[in-house]
């Protein structure tokens, strides 16, 4: 794996929508000044946090090459690098190809692929954070994983795995 700093023109890409917890700030698994020069030469998944690790393997599955994670796209170590990022948060998600919502993991250290709490109850964790809200809402398409279904939303309505649908007028 290898940070990209600018992707090629047609390129799409998966976006990962999840929660910082009070540790993830504190990790050296951030991408900072000091190195972002080894992520652009590569590193191992074996060194990611497991939501991270989630994230790759689904972006893998769905045969997209891209994935987009806050946390090493974004110089965490610069207020201007990071201000300018924020700006065009709302372009990162809208313009993905799909959004991974990791709705139920605290921080990063929990995985997704794992057994997750109902998609009923959203008032819990990711939700509950402004900023994976609004991720969700300018994504065209989001997958959620929870303990029954994974559950895909986009602009024309709801698809429950199970066989659910619910249409959006």
């Amino acid at each position: 794996l290898r940070l990209v700093e600018k992707l090629p023109l047609e390129a799409s890409y998966v976006a990962l929508g999840h929660r910082w917890g009070q540790e993830d700030s504190e990790k050296k698994d951030l991408c900072t000044f000091g190195n972002i020069d080894s992520l652009l030469r590569g590193f191992s998944m074996v060194s990611m946090p497991l939501l991270y690790k989630d994230a790759v393997i689904m972006t893998q599955k769905l045969g997209t090459r891209y994935l987009w994670i806050d946390s090493l796209c974004i110089v965490q170590n610069s207020k201007e690098h990071w201000a300018y990022e924020c700006a065009c948060m709302a372009q990162v998600y809208a313009n993905s190809y799909l959004t991974i919502s990791a709705m139920s993991c605290r921080d990063s250290s929990q995985g997704f692929l794992e057994v997750q709490p109902d998609f009923q109850k959203l008032e819990t964790g990711l939700v509950a954070r402004g900023w994976a809200f609004q991720e969700r809402l300018l994504s065209r398409r989001v997958l959620h994983f929870t303990s029954g279904d994974m559950v895909f939303e986009c602009d024309y309505g709801t698809a429950y795995e199970g066989g659910l649908y619910s249409h959006r007028s």
